[in-house]
């Protein structure tokens, strides 16, 4: 076989082109995934993202190697040289086990490498990598409260499934939240995931008595099953933050010298030092009084942070001990220092004193081999930490519709466009993303439109600021277009499935068209009926389709039709229809074990007689 362009000298080349199609020979190839491999070995405990050539680029060189030979078998122009073939083969193998063992090194490395967790802190790994995961219990707390004393909460329910098992009795919070009352479940964790619909919606324990008409939000028991319960309830939750040595911990920008800490809590902390230099030795009101003078405060809400090694100068005592700003008042009530967020009382549940049988004259508090513990005026502390609270501000975001375009405006110009996530749901049931673009204008962003509903965005970096959502926008490309477009509620005598919903709906259409058709004739025909029984309007309706021939396919009733809502209870659907202009709306009724809810319309009202065409929500007053 003669490759055009190219003029093979030796025996080698012309029988095995394969390997030497005027670039490099099979041998340079063979070289060269071995210096891929090379770095497994001399470097074994460095993670895999971290070489410069992975065995995973060398088994997908390899594997295009073997899956050009597979393909062309057939040819013994192109078949590879014996020798060779057992030779790349049997690298083939060194790759695959090479792979496989540095992987488990890999794992054994980070479980076994150093990860100091804030106090309270316990850790866990995630089976898949052996990444280090801080966590704890926190709470009893509503749904919305995640970042609560847990700012930039890395909890999601996929990593928390990835972890090796976490023990935990009772209902512990998980980030499904349903995007309207009674809707499926969507992930509301503000990370990457956010919008997904939960699959497994229809599995989560629902009781049906709790109707459709509210939000629910999901918790999960010992087993892992996940149970609707209201948003509102209180139950305890995750907090996940990284250890000390995968944060990015610097110099804080509001103060010098200080240490910026992020997760759990947003703070700047400094061990502070005696007269030039000088090991600290001072009762509480005293270390009171050394931090004040710089300007900050006792160590406060920042206290899990106490056994950061850099915060230690002193050696002085064998057992840790720094003060607190806590004080405990009269009738057992315990007050932080200052007011932050305008609350200064310590829920009983988050206290963490050894003991709570108090001494009758101790009234402050110290951090004492990391955990709370009364002292008196006199106790003398040898390590003083220091700290300036961050407060995290909370961004405003405001989606206006102009000139047909939809604008975001975002009132603080810190914030990155990565950050800002947007979503529709003029597609289907669920969220879906849309396109954010810078405008010319300084913290103005325009959204992508996709057709008719509603949009609104996030704002999704829960270190550095509070999280946030805008206001839903409703967004209509042609008012013309929606003027018979109607939101239909229906109700199915027979659950469904997401499996089914495709098919279903075309059975839907099918009973929606006839009966709106009937109807309407019958109406035409009669000027009304005689009862107001949804059941025996029916059989009137199924009298008259038998006398008058009834509806067929040629009759266009419901031009399209889309699901818009799905519900818990499997039965109720809304559905948004173009329906003929020619054809009645409907009042609530049945028709072969479908009940029509209702029947509105979506985005306009449409008019008739002297009423104008206008919005939803909109009235007149006519004399």
């Amino acid at each position: 076989m003669h490759w055009e362009g190219i003029h093979h000298s030796n025996t080698v080349t012309r029988r095995y082109p394969l390997f030497n199609r005027g670039r490099v020979s099979f041998l340079d190839e063979f070289v060269k995934l071995v210096s891929c491999v090379l770095p497994f070995i001399l470097r074994e405990n460095q993670p895999i993202n971290n070489f410069s050539c992975t065995a995973n680029k060398a088994i997908i060189f390899a594997s295009k190697k073997v899956a050009l030979v597979t393909h062309r078998a057939h040819d013994p122009d192109l078949a590879m040289p014996p020798n060779s073939r057992k030779l790349f083969g049997a690298f083939k193998v060194i790759v695959w086990v090479l792979v496989v063992f540095h992987t488990s090194e890999a794992k054994k490395s980070k479980q076994n490498a150093p990860a100091t967790c804030p106090i309270g802190f316990s850790i866990a790994y995630t089976k898949e990598d052996g990444d280090p995961i801080c966590y704890r219990l926190k709470g009893p707390e509503k749904f919305s409260d995640k970042f609560v004393d847990c700012a930039g909460n890395l909890f999601t329910w996929d990593l928390f499934a990835d972890l090796v098992s976490i023990p935990h009795d009772g209902r512990i919070w998980s980030d499904y939240k349903t995007l309207y009352p009674g809707g499926p479940f969507i992930d509301w964790s503000f990370a990457e995931s956010t919008g997904n619909i939960l699959t497994s919606t229809f599995r989560v324990g629902y009781d049906t008595e709790q109707g459709i008409n509210d939000e629910f939000c999901t918790v999960f028991d010992e087993q892992k099953n996940l149970l609707a319960v209201k948003c509102n309830e209180r139950y305890h939750r995750y907090c996940f933050v990284r250890p000390y040595e995968y944060s990015d911990l610097k110099e804080c920008d509001s103060v010098s010298n200080y240490i910026r800490f992020w997760s759990p809590r947003a703070s700047c902390l400094r061990a502070s030092r005696g007269v030039e230099g000088s090991v600290i030795r001072a009762t509480w009101r005293q270390a009171k009084d050394l931090c004040a003078k710089e300007g900050t405060s006792l160590m406060q809400r920042g206290w899990r942070y106490a056994n950061y090694p850099g915060l230690h100068l002193s050696n002085a005592s064998e057992i840790r001990s720094e003060p607190l700003g806590l004080i405990m008042t009269p009738g057992e009530k315990l007050m932080w220092l200052d007011f932050d967020d305008g609350n200064r009382a310590v829920e009983r549940s988050e206290w963490t004193f050894r003991t709570h049988t108090f001494p009758v004259n101790s009234s402050l508090v110290a951090l004492v081999d990391d955990e709370w513990q009364l002292v008196d005026s006199a106790h003398v502390f040898y390590n003083v930490i220091c700290e300036k609270a961050v407060h995290l501000p909370r961004v405003n975001l405001t989606i206006r519709n102009e000139e047909g375009k939809l604008l975001l405006t975002v009132d603080d110009s810190s914030v990155k466009k990565d950050d800002i996530w947007c979503f529709s749901d003029s597609v289907i049931f669920y969220p879906s993303r849309v396109q954010v673009s810078q405008t010319q204008v300084p913290s103005e962003y325009l959204l992508g439109t996709i057709t008719e509903g509603y949009y609104w965005c996030i704002h999704s970096n829960s270190v550095n600021f509070t999280v946030s959502e805008s206001n839903k926008e409703l967004y209509i490309r042609d008012p013309s277009a929606v003027e018979n477009l109607y939101a239909i509620k229906i109700r199915a005598r027979r659950k469904y499935s997401f499996e089914n919903l495709d098919k279903l709906s075309k059975i839907w259409s099918k009973k929606l068209s006839e009966y709106l058709y009937l109807r309407t004739h019958y109406l035409q025909q009669y000027g009304q009926f005689k009862t107001q029984d949804v059941k025996e309007i029916e059989d009137v309706l199924k009298k008259y389709k038998h006398e008058s021939g009834g509806w067929s396919d040629d009759d266009d009733v419901v031009l399209y039709q889309k699901i818009k809502r799905v519900y818990l209870d499997r039965k109720t659907v809304l559905l948004h229809a173009l329906i003929s202009s020619e054809v009645m709306p409907s009042s609530p009724g049945l028709w072969d074990d479908l009940e029509v809810v209702y029947m509105r319309p979506t985005y306009h009202c449409k008019g008739f007689g002297n009423v104008l065409t206008s919005h939803l929500g909109k009235s007149y007053r006519y004399r």
